[in-house]
């Protein structure tokens, strides 16, 4: 996963017994975060469960947060 609260920088994701993959990471709060994952360390792939999405400077658009 990365995003905006690690500037960009790849966190892992640990797979669950259940097969989903999570993670944990402390955000402040009364704040939007711009993520996405990076998928094999090439391919970018959104948040199909995300609260919304907004446009990027790559021409494709980012999952938002809000905390």
């Amino acid at each position: 996963m990365c995003g905006e609260f690690n500037d960009w920088s790849p966190t892992p994701m640990v797979r669950r017994k259940d097969g989903r993959f999570s993670v944990t990471i402390a955000l402040a709060v009364d704040r939007a975060y711009r993520y996405r994952f990076l998928l094999d360390g090439t391919r970018w792939e959104n948040d199909w469960e995300a609260e919304m999405y907004v446009s990027n400077e790559f021409g494709s658009e980012d999952s938002l947060i809000r905390v």
